[in-house]
């Protein structure tokens, strides 16, 4: 038995699901769980609550009881005070804790015992030789009339994708800096030389400051602001990064599952880091183009 614990929004939600995707064909015989207690207890209210199952029609790993997950770690539904018994409390013996989340660990295709996964596992190794086997289980839904609209526009041109996060990461220093107005400058620049026509798609949670700071980069080119997908339906605009012909993502997971899950053979501009850390980071795929 193995379990897998999600936490965070639907973006490291699916790179949890996607590490429990990734285990269900390293160990076909092997009973595969995720662990979603902290979304039903009070104590942990972020983005949308649990996504997965909500987004995705394909998605059919079945969540641990918490009799399952009391065998092979602590089971403290709370998040917050499971974080901080987990740095007090030693490792259990049938626990694994992704200590550097943008690295890849080859330990976790080795396993051969029961396990509890604990992190958020953000590196693209562990999943690009499983790639249409998630491409499956993230199939989205049919779309409304809005976004069927959408995906049919940015289909029938040479569309670019640009992801602007701002919000949280203003205040977070771990990931505030990196794609600054500087980075977008640069991304704009190479895929209008690299693209012709293009016509930028530009999804934010700060729409105000791209049509202040975005919108003048872009020059005469063709933009539309998707402003359509909020609250419960936000998920929708990482969908529709994934039509996108080409992408300026962010260092975030929303942007990166929209890369990922992107079937074009267009351009993807990342930045050439994900965090503010001296670490190794693994979380961009190798054909993606770093702007420095």
């Amino acid at each position: 038995m193995k379990i897998v614990n999600i936490m965070g929004g639907l973006g490291n939600q699916m790179f949890q699901y996607a590490l429990a995707i990734t285990l269900k064909e390293i160990y076909p015989n092997e009973d595969i769980y995720i662990d979603t207690h902290h979304y039903k207890y009070n104590g942990y209210k972020i983005h949308q609550g649990f996504e997965i199952y909500k987004v995705f029609p394909n998605a059919n790993i079945p969540q641990a009881n918490w009799t399952k997950v009391a065998k092979l770690s602590y089971f403290i539904p709370n998040f917050w005070l499971s974080r901080v018994v987990r740095k007090i409390f030693p490792i259990r013996k049938y626990e694994f804790r992704d200590n550097m989340h943008y690295c890849y660990y080859p330990l976790v295709a080795n396993m051969n015992h029961d396990c509890y996964y604990d992190g958020y596992w953000q590196s693209y190794k562990y999943f690009l030789p499983y790639r249409d086997r998630i491409l499956h289980a993230y199939s989205h839904r049919e779309p409304n009339e809005y976004n069927k609209n959408m995906i049919q526009r940015m289909e029938s041109c040479n569309s670019v994708g640009i992801h602007v996060r701002r919000g949280d990461y203003k205040t977070s220093p771990q990931f505030y800096g990196i794609c600054d107005l500087d980075y977008y400058k640069k991304a704009i620049k190479q895929a209008k030389a690299k693209i012709d026509n293009p016509f930028f798609f530009i999804f934010s949670d700060d729409v105000d400051w791209c049509k202040k700071n975005i919108s003048p980069i872009i020059g005469n080119s063709e933009i539309n602001y998707v402003t359509e997908n909020r609250g419960v339906d936000s998920y929708w605009d990482m969908l529709l990064l994934s039509h996108c012909r080409n992408l300026i993502i962010a260092n975030s997971s929303f942007s990166w599952w929209g890369a990922f899950l992107n079937k074009q053979t267009g351009l993807i501009f990342c930045p050439p880091h994900w965090v503010n850390r001296n670490e190794k980071q693994e979380t961009p795929l190798e054909y993606w183009i770093k702007i420095i």
